[in-house]
């Protein structure tokens, strides 16, 4: 049995030394792992950042270009109210004579269906 005995020490050394690489094996698979997913985890993080700021960008345009045209309508409303104050003032006199003028003459007619009993 002393002969076996060797052999299977030298076995059991070699299991050992089979267990240690598979440890070892998974230590360096468990460590790239978590490398991948820090390293995806900055991906994400940098993606996010990057679509913020475009969004930000976008939304900056776009209200500067609505502000610009937001501006040009006021522009021209206040020119057309202008335009309108204007024309009421210089025809405000002919207006109010007008009204006087319809509202006192006084024509006395019978209407039209009127029958007299």
């Amino acid at each position: 049995m002393s002969a076996a005995a060797p052999g299977i020490e030298r076995l059991l050394a070699a299991e050992k030394n089979a267990a240690d690489m598979v440890k070892a094996a998974r230590n360096r698979k468990l460590k790239r792992l978590k490398e991948a997913r820090d390293e995806a985890e900055k991906e994400v993080a940098n993606f996010k950042t990057e679509l913020d700021r475009e969004a930000a960008n976008a939304a900056n345009q776009t209200s500067s270009g609505a502000s610009a045209a937001l501006a040009e309508i006021e522009k021209d409303t206040a020119i057309q109210i202008d335009e309108l104050n204007k024309l009421a003032a210089k025809n405000s006199d002919e207006v109010i004579t007008t009204l006087l003028k319809l509202v006192t003459k006084v024509d006395i007619k019978t209407h039209a269906n009127f029958e007299k009993k």
